[in-house]
Parts: C-alpha cells; structure tokens; sequence
C-alpha cells in the first residue's frame, strides 16, 4: 500500500530545500567586482581599510518592524483577584527597529572575497 506524506511535512521540505537565505544571495557576490557592487547597490555607505590590504565595503539600512494596527498582544493583567490574559491592540512601543550591515571584502585587485551581515 502506498503510503502519503502529510501535507504540512510535504509543504515544509519544499520551502526548506529551496530557500538558503540571505547566504545564497550573497555568496553570488564573491569574484565580482568591487565596480560591479556599486552599479547594483550604488554608493557605499562607508569603506575602510581592512588592515590587510583590502577594503570593507559597507552598507547599512534602518530596518522598522512594525506591528500591524489591527493586531493585538497578550498580556497578563493582576488586580481585583484576577490573574489571566487580555488581548490589547499593539501599541507603537511594540515596533522595533534594528541597524543592519552588509559588509562586503574587497582586495586589492578590486574583487569580492569574502561578505559579512550584521544587525545592531
């Protein structure tokens, strides 16, 4: 008798084996050009010297999540004996905002060896 995976088990190695991520994308960057970079994602934010005869190029973006307006939290509230949760509309303290690098290693022939993503 044949035997059928469930559908969610099924859906999820398919999302699995074809996303890698940011690393998939970014690895397409390593042997191009320090020149190709800057066509594609335009001026760096900042280039320092890497201290071994290369540069870091770095560029950086403001990333804001943001809960959604129709969207509620859970919290848990005490008084007059009792304890349990309430549903609460976010509030704009429940956004966040985060700093988020990319780093890319360029050396002194003005190729890409090497990339790094960082968020503050």
């Amino acid at each position: 008798m044949l035997k059928l995976f469930p559908l969610p088990l099924l859906v999820c190695l398919v999302i699995l084996t074809g996303c890698a991520g940011p690393s998939k994308m970014m690895n397409t960057w390593i042997g191009k050009t320090k020149d190709d970079l800057t066509k594609s994602l335009g001026q760096p934010t900042r280039v320092v010297d890497n201290g071994k005869d290369g540069t870091i190029m770095m560029y950086s973006a403001m990333v804001e999540v943001r809960a959604a307006p129709s969207s509620s939290i859970t919290v848990t509230t005490t008084g007059d004996g009792y304890t349990g949760p309430e549903a609460k509309p976010a509030a704009p303290q429940d956004n966040k905002s985060y700093l988020k690098f990319k780093m890319f290693y360029v050396n002194t022939s003005g190729v890409i060896y090497s990339w790094k993503i960082m968020s503050m």
